[in-house]
């Protein structure tokens, strides 16, 4: 149990991680588009 408690935290930061990297690739993608539009 003493694990679990331990990984909890390592999950949520993973989590965090992966949603930041995920909404600046969007951003990214998304900067493209403007770019490419105008």
């Amino acid at each position: 149990m003493r694990i679990f408690t331990f990984m909890r935290p390592l999950y949520i930061n993973l989590y965090c991680l992966l949603f930041a990297i995920w909404s600046l690739l969007f951003f990214y993608l998304n900067a493209q588009n403007i770019w490419g539009l105008t």
